[in-house]
């Protein structure tokens, strides 16, 4: 990942401009903590104007960037919570995180809410049979996500194996992300 500050310009142009996230790596944030820590280290040494311009404008560029980021994953969060293609593809290690919490967040609400409302019968259903659960094996790391029927599933981790409903053991396998196995009892 290129860090300077044309490079975080671009992605406060994408960000702004485009409705959808933009792709970073896994460790967008400590990489660029770690360009300002260089930045400031610089200025202590040789102080520039030009380069307090840099500096300072780096850091409006990037609080943008986050506001804007923030913004776009809690709309994203809600939008698949709804839709149940639940993926974290593209986004930094802390973005992840928050976008799991909001799924956990909203499947724990709409829970209340289905509760509140259907009263009791509801909170207390039981999940499909045991015979309707394929067993598949896990081919990758996979956050948790919220089934067809707002069930929170998962985390997975790679090489584990798992029974899960047909329709999500289907959607996993259909997407590479899993493989049949023997049931594990």
């Amino acid at each position: 990942m290129e860090l300077s500050f044309e490079a975080l310009r671009r992605i406060q142009l994408q960000e702004k401009h485009n409705a959808t996230l933009t792709v970073v790596d896994d460790s967008f944030y400590e990489s660029y903590a770690g360009y300002l820590s260089d930045q400031a280290a610089r200025l202590k040494k040789a102080f520039s104007l030009d380069e307090v311009r840099v500096y300072e404008n780096t850091q409006k560029i990037l609080h943008e960037v986050i506001e804007k980021r923030q913004q776009k994953i809690l709309l994203k969060a809600f939008r698949d919570f709804k839709t149940g293609e639940i993926t974290s593809e593209g986004l930094a290690k802390q973005e992840r995180e928050l976008y799991i919490e909001l799924l956990r967040l909203l499947q724990a609400h709409e829970a209340a809410l289905n509760s509140a409302f259907a009263g009791e019968k509801a909170a207390e259903q039981k999940p499909a049979a045991e015979d309707g659960l394929v067993a598949v094996k896990i081919l990758v790391d996979l956050p948790a996500f919220v089934s067809a029927d707002s069930q929170p599933i998962g985390p997975f981790t790679a090489s584990q194996v798992v029974e899960l409903r047909k329709e999500e053991a289907e959607l996993l396998m259909k997407r590479n992300a899993a493989e049949p196995a023997q049931k594990t009892g």
